[in-house]
């Protein structure tokens, strides 16, 4: 009797102390309320992944307009004082003047053009990331869904299995005590109750767990919100004939952010390579007019796309030298500055970008290796995946014919009604493990829609 205290009465206890609040009255799917993927769907956007996604793009956009931007219009005022004297001692001319200019950009530099470009392929690609990441969201939520859904779908089988168990258990209890019954059957019928009941006991605990975790990645909402599990609605889709790995795989190619950044890698410094290939030279405008004591400038800089406007004029003059003669002298004239390099730093740095191309595109390669890898290992493990499903299929064929057998035998008064409920739960276990293979197919090939980036078979973006 110590023995059963201790293997049986023990474990049930704790099992209930700790299950407590699973089974109280507020808890688990008291309230009778549903839930559907639909609903999940919504939420997929509310998930800290995803906005941690956005956030990102929102700063690519906003570095996307910043490289958009030549610069700014720079305004100048420069006040001006000119002392002149024609003999020490004496008081002399004083001049007081002011310059004003205007400095803006009419483009982009070279450089500022390589770095807008590099931008706007960085915004394409984090288009990329954001789609990807819904996507993979989605994924964890529909994971998750049906993880739960399974679940509760086992509930009432693992119920059946432990009230079959305890069917059991009371007969074998019953012959040993008759003395028709060895100690070691009573101990295997109790050992078997054991485990139904445990079982019972940590679906129940994984719902509960399975619940919070579905919360969290469902937008990080407080638990105490959400105190009963809704029951889950039956999702199924149909799963469309597959393209063969070798088509997939340009699919996948194309729709991962991750190798379309490392080719913007690759063109961005094939660009940088390109424009150091260039000459290196610079041409400066400068046109100017000057006419009593008034300057007009005019400057232009190719390589950066400035032009600069200056105008300096007289303010007042006190103490004017007399002049004898009263004409006016005007002066106009233009300035050209060519600067050429001899393009030694240039051809030494473009080495460097050459060197760098060829790693990056070999990392390209092995990278495009890796995903071909990983699509033909979803595609198998949906290809396994069918397989199971085929299995799952056929034994519940069984189980059908044998519980029709069980019946057919009860009804003629040659089986029992346990043998009836036995039957019953075996084809409920059979018809549960068919559910189950099924979930497996969808999760493979939703996983294998992933890496493609199409999901519009289950929620159009």
């Amino acid at each position: 009797m110590y023995r059963l205290f201790v293997k049986f009465f023990i474990p049930v206890l704790m099992s209930i102390i700790i299950l407590m609040p699973l089974f109280s009255e507020d808890s688990d799917k008291g309230g009778g309320e549903t839930l559907s993927f639909s609903d999940l769907v919504k939420d997929v956007e509310r998930s800290s992944g995803y906005k941690i996604a956005l956030r990102e793009y929102e700063e690519i956009l906003k570095e996307e307009r910043f490289y958009n931007h030549p610069g700014d219009a720079d305004f100048t005022v420069q006040p001006g004082m000119k002392n002149q004297k024609t003999d020490w001692g004496t008081e002399g001319q004083t001049d007081l003047t002011m310059s004003a200019g205007v400095s803006f950009f009419l483009g982009r530099s070279r450089i500022q053009e390589d770095k807008y470009r590099r931008a706007v392929r960085a915004v394409e690609t984090g288009q990329m990331e954001l789609s990807s990441t819904r996507n993979e969201e989605l994924y964890s939520l529909y994971v998750l869904y049906t993880e739960l859904w399974l679940q509760q779908q086992e509930e009432p089988v693992l119920t059946d299995e432990k009230t079959l168990a305890e069917s059991r258990y009371d007969r074998f209890l019953q012959l040993y005590e008759n003395g028709a019954a060895i100690l070691t059957d009573m101990e295997d019928a109790e050992d078997e109750l054991q485990l139904a009941e445990d079982s019972l006991n940590q679906n129940m605990l994984k719902q509960r767990l399975t619940w919070y975790t579905l919360l969290q990645a469902r937008g990080g909402l407080e638990y105490e919100q959400f105190d009963d599990i809704p029951i889950l609605d039956e999702f199924y889709f149909d799963v469309p004939s597959l393209d063969k790995p070798g088509i997939l795989t340009g699919r996948v190619l194309e729709a991962s952010a991750e190798r379309q950044k490392q080719i913007n890698t690759i063109i961005s410094l094939s660009e940088t390579e390109a424009r150091l290939k260039q000459p290196d030279w610079n041409l400066q405008l400068k046109p100017y007019f000057t006419y009593d004591d008034h300057d007009w400038a005019l400057s232009y800089n190719w390589e950066n796309r400035n032009l600069d406007l200056n105008y300096a004029f007289p303010l007042a003059t006190y103490n004017e030298f007399n002049t004898q003669t009263s004409s006016v002298d005007w002066v106009t004239g233009i300035s050209i500055i060519l600067s050429l390099g001899t393009g030694k730093s240039d051809s030494l740095e473009r080495d460097v970008y050459m060197s760098e191309i060829q790693r990056q595109e070999e990392l390209l390669q092995e990278q495009s290796e890796k995903l071909s890898l990983e699509l033909r290992s979803v595609y198998q493990q949906l290809l396994q995946a069918f397989d199971s499903l085929e299995q799952a299929e056929t034994s519940l064929l069984r189980q059908s014919r044998i519980k029709e057998a069980v019946n057919t035998r009860y009804d003629a008064g040659q089986a029992l009604k346990t043998d009836l409920f036995s039957a019953d739960t075996a084809e409920n276990r059979s018809r549960w493990k068919k559910a189950n293979a099924q979930i497996e197919v969808q999760q493979s090939y939703f996983s294998l829609m992933v890496l493609t980036g199409d999901l519009s078979f289950i929620a159009p973006p």
